[in-house]
């Protein structure tokens, strides 16, 4: 699928259009859920497949999306890991800011550096040296590092350019590598363009990580 910019869309009247530029044949149903007390930054408009943008209303939200995984992974006897590098931790954070999550909520590790991704995952340093750690193929060693040192049934994994320094001509600042991997099966990696400050990336790149987890497991 190749990336076009599309028109940009703004927030209006409590509403967002989600612009999300994707590299994969994946289509999920739904991409964002926004809820301006989460991050009160998102405001701005996102990259997306022009054929893809649709408008969310704003009560909808990382916590609701949350609760949605809370259901549907105990349902399946399923449990989650996560491991992030531009965000922090944040998605860990969202997770387990929900009480019970310890039914669902395996563990998460911060692997903010290249060596966090070695020592941690178990990365290996020559996919870090040749690709960098923002990229696909290091995103998809970092999913199958989390799985194979937890007991989680999924993994998230991110790595991106959060800015507002660090960008460059082929990864500037709001490119980030989002991944998903079942136990079992073959890691998925999509490349997000986001736009805006760095709060504003971290953000979409939640919301991004866990829509795409609750896309993946609703369908398995």
């Amino acid at each position: 699928m190749s990336r076009d910019s599309g028109a940009m869309r703004t927030a209006r009247t409590g509403r967002f259009a989600l612009k999300v530029a994707l590299e994969s044949p994946f289509q999920p149903r739904f991409y964002l859920f926004v809820d301006t007390g989460v991050c009160p930054q998102i405001g701005t408009s996102f990259r997306h497949n022009s054929a893809m943008t649709v408008t969310y209303d704003a009560h909808h939200s990382i916590a609701s999306l949350v609760d949605q995984l809370a259901t549907l992974l105990p349902g399946r006897g399923e449990t989650l890991a996560t491991s992030e590098s531009c965000t922090g931790g944040m998605i860990a954070a969202a997770c387990t800011d929900r009480a019970g999550s310890s039914e669902w909520f395996e563990r998460g590790f911060v692997t903010y550096s290249n060596a966090a991704k070695r020592d941690s995952l178990g990365v290996d340093a020559e996919l870090l040296e040749r690709y960098g750690a923002v990229s696909e193929a290091v995103v998809a060693a970092m999913l199958e590092g989390t799985l194979s040192h937890s007991l989680a049934d999924w993994a998230i994994a991110v790595s991106g350019v959060a800015g507002p320094g660090g960008g460059s001509d082929d990864k500037p600042v709001g490119t980030v590598f989002i991944g998903w991997m079942e136990r079992d099966r073959a890691p998925e990696v999509i490349r997000y363009q986001f736009e805006g400050t760095r709060d504003e990336v971290r953000c979409q790149s939640v919301v991004a990580a866990l829509v795409g987890l609750r896309e993946r497991a609703d369908a398995g």
